[in-house]
């Protein structure tokens, strides 16, 4: 795993000669939970690691989440801080707030890139 650090957080990306899976590479959040994935295909114009090291230099070009979220495959419904995102689950979504017994950052679809918290739209 190889951590990319960016102006507004971690995120980790599968090793090209170590990845799980031949036709793409996983992106892992801060806390490395699986975000996304980047696609490595075939192209008699570039290699598997000229197109790895391509995606590695556009990290450096993301000034935020937000444009690190709009490129990537996946999509978002709401980027914001730990307390915004529970009121936006809480007031938006009907989300429970957070007890002893619950935590709703604790979930599948919640990713957290440095200080920001996303909610990942279902596919």
């Amino acid at each position: 795993m190889r951590a990319i650090e960016m102006r507004f957080g971690t995120i980790y990306i599968e090793e090209l000669n170590n990845r799980e899976e031949e036709e793409r590479v996983k992106l892992y959040d801060s806390d490395m939970n699986y975000l996304d994935y980047l696609p490595i295909e075939y192209d008699e114009d570039e290699t598997e690691q000229e197109l790895y090291d391509g995606y590695l230099s556009m990290f450096d070009t993301f000034e935020t989440v937000e444009e690190l979220m709009d490129w990537l495959v996946c999509n978002y419904e709401f980027v914001g801080t730990k307390d915004e995102m529970i009121k936006y689950l809480h007031e938006e979504l009907n989300w429970e707030l957070p007890s002893e017994e619950y935590n709703p950052l604790d979930n599948e679809w919640i990713n957290k890139i440095g200080n920001h918290y996303l909610l990942i739209e279902e596919y």
